[in-house]
């Protein structure tokens, strides 16, 4: 597990990305700590506001690519990891002109 970090500069970001479902997911992730335990969530939301900042007001899309075994149902870690993307999929799935997309590596 690694535990979401945001240095102090993530609390002066001002322009359009500070409405964004990503930003308002910094408070979220500092105080619940054990909310992602498998997916690196912080580091999610690190590349959506780069992103977004190298490229402002254009249509945008990250690809969050994983592998699993194909017995990963049977793997308590595997299970909940695919319920953790699911999840910051569920949280970041209204933000305009910004897609993420989760997929396993077999689903490609």
């Amino acid at each position: 597990m690694k535990r979401a970090f945001f240095s102090p500069s993530y609390d002066t970001i001002a322009d359009a990305r500070a409405k964004s479902a990503f930003f308002k997911l910094i408070p979220r992730l500092r105080t619940n700590v054990d909310e992602f335990r498998s997916l690196d969530a912080a580091q999610l939301v690190k590349h959506y506001l780069g992103l977004s900042r190298c490229w402002p007001g254009k249509r945008l899309t990250l690809l969050y690519a994983y592998w699993e075994p194909k017995n990963a149902s049977a793997f308590d870690e595997f299970v909940e990891h695919r319920k953790e993307v699911e999840k910051f999929c569920e949280l970041v799935r209204t933000e305009p002109n910004f897609t993420f997309n989760a997929v396993c590596h077999r689903e490609l």
